[in-house]
């Protein structure tokens, strides 16, 4: 799109990148719940606005590389999206296998 190189931004975008990894590599080694929650919430309030910014953006590349371009950033948002909603606690009262009192996830 013809913007110069900033290196201020960059290293400020790998800073913002490595924290999220972070985030996402603690609930990866623990296995808890709220931790796996928080980086995926982490990363999609990231990746929510990469996304719409992109296809704001869309006219500035060749037709031939829009669709990848959207495909990827498009499954960068799902992918978490449906992790965040298949780790979501499960609902008070309802049918399945008793859980214990005392769960830390």
């Amino acid at each position: 799109m013809g913007m110069p190189y900033n290196v201020h931004l960059m290293t400020d975008y790998g800073a913002m990148s490595l924290a999220t990894s972070v985030a996402l590599g603690a609930g990866a080694l623990t296995m808890e719940r709220t931790v796996i929650r928080t980086g995926l919430v982490v990363y999609l309030v990231f990746a929510v606005p990469h996304l719409v910014i992109h296809i704001r953006l869309m006219h500035h590349l060749a037709p031939g590389g829009r669709a990848p371009l959207l495909a990827a950033l498009t499954v960068a948002v799902l992918i978490p999206a449906v992790l965040l909603g298949l780790t979501r606690p499960p609902r008070q009262g309802a049918a399945g296998p008793a859980q214990p009192a005392c769960s830390r996830t």
